[in-house]
C-alpha cells in the first residue's frame, strides 16, 4: 500500500498510493492503476476491489477511484448497490429523473408539482405533473358517488337474496370479488421468482398477472391524488401533507359507510311516501 519514489529516495516516509491505484509488494518504486472492472477507493490499498454490481467504476475522472451508481440503481447507506422500484427514475451516479427526488431512496419520491397514484398498479410508475385542484377534487367526488351507489347496489341485493333463496347473482357477485382480491397476490411476483418454476415463460407471465389481477380495491386512490391537492396550501411541509394523506384514507371507509347510510334512509323515506 506503500511506495517510494525514485526521485524521492530522500524520504523518511513512503508515500500511500493514491485512490484509483494500488501497491501490491514491499519495497515499489511506483503505483499501479487499477484495471478496468476494479476501484481502489481508499488511499494506501495493496488490491483493488471489483466493482460492485450494478455500480460503474469507469466515470471520467474518477476511474478506479470511486464506484457510482449505473443507470436504474442507487447507492444505499452503507455503501451497497441497489436498483431502484421505478429503474426509469434512476438516471445513475446519483441523479434522479424530471419530476422525482431522494437519490438516496432509488429517487421513488416525487418532487415537488409531481406525484404517482396509490396501490400496487400505479406503486412502480413514473412520478406525472399534478392536475389541476378543480380536476381532483371533481374526480373525488366522483368516485366517491360512484362508490356510495356500488354499495348501495349491493346491499339491496344482499337483502333480495336473503329474502328468496333462488337469487344467487348477490353470492355469485361476492365471490367474483373476493377471487379478485385473492388472485391480486400474484401481481406482485416479480420475474425471479417465477423463473425456477416456469423458465423462459416467467417474463410472459408476469406481465400476464401485472395485467390480470394489477386492481387491488384502490381505484380512487390512483386517481385522487391528494398530495397534489394539499401541495398547494402553504405552510404545510411534507411530512404534514403526508400525514394528513394518511388520515384522509383512513377516514374514508368511515365517510362511505355514512354516505351509505343516509342513502338507504333516504331511499327508505321515499318508498313510503
Amino acid at each position: 500500500g506503500r511506495y517510494m519514489p525514485e526521485e524521492s529516495l530522500n524520504r523518511t516516509e513512503c508515500l500511500l498510493s493514491p485512490r484509483g491505484r494500488f501497491v501490491p509488494e514491499v519495497g515499489a518504486l511506483v503505483s499501479y492503476p487499477c484495471m478496468a472492472g476494479t476501484f481502489a477507493p481508499q488511499p494506501g490499498m495493496q488490491g483493488c476491489a471489483p466493482c460492485p454490481i450494478g455500480a460503474d467504476c469507469s466515470q471520467p475522472g474518477i476511474v478506479g477511484e470511486r464506484a457510482v451508481a449505473e443507470p436504474g440503481f442507487f447507492e444505499a447507506e452503507g455503501g451497497d448497490f441497489r436498483q431502484c422500484r421505478v429503474p426509469s427514475s434512476c438516471l445513475g451516479a446519483g441523479v434522479c429523473a424530471h419530476g422525482t427526488a431522494g437519490a438516496d431512496l432509488g429517487c421513488y419520491r416525487c418532487a415537488p408539482g409531481f406525484a404517482r397514484g396509490d396501490g400496487t398498479f400505479h406503486d412502480r410508475g413514473a412520478c406525472s405533473p399534478c392536475p389541476r385542484p378543480e380536476w381532483t377534487i371533481s374526480v373525488a367526488g366522483l368516485a366517491v358517488l360512484i362508490v356510495v351507489l356500488l354499495a348501495f347496489c349491493l346491499a339491496r341485493l344482499n337483502i333480495t337474496a336473503a329474502r328468496r333463496p333462488a337469487c344467487l347473482h348477490a353470492f355469485i357477485l361476492k365471490i367474483g370479488i373476493s377471487h379478485l382480491f385473492l388472485m391480486h397476490s400474484f401481481e406482485s411476483l416479480m420475474e425471479w421468482e417465477l423463473v425456477p418454476g416456469f423458465g423462459s415463460a416467467s417474463l410472459v407471465l408476469r406481465y400476464l398477472f401485472a395485467g390480470a389481477f394489477a386492481w387491488d380495491g384502490t381505484m380512487p386512490s390512483g386517481l385522487v391524488r391528494l398530495e397534489c391537492v394539499l401541495g398547494q396550501m402553504e405552510g404545510l411541509d411534507l411530512d404534514v401533507r403526508l400525514w394528513l394523506v394518511l388520515l384522509a384514507w383512513l377516514l374514508l371507509p368511515v365517510l362511505l359507510a355514512l354516505a351509505c347510510l343516509a342513502l338507504s334512509s333516504i331511499a327508505l323515506l321515499v318508498g313510503h311516501l
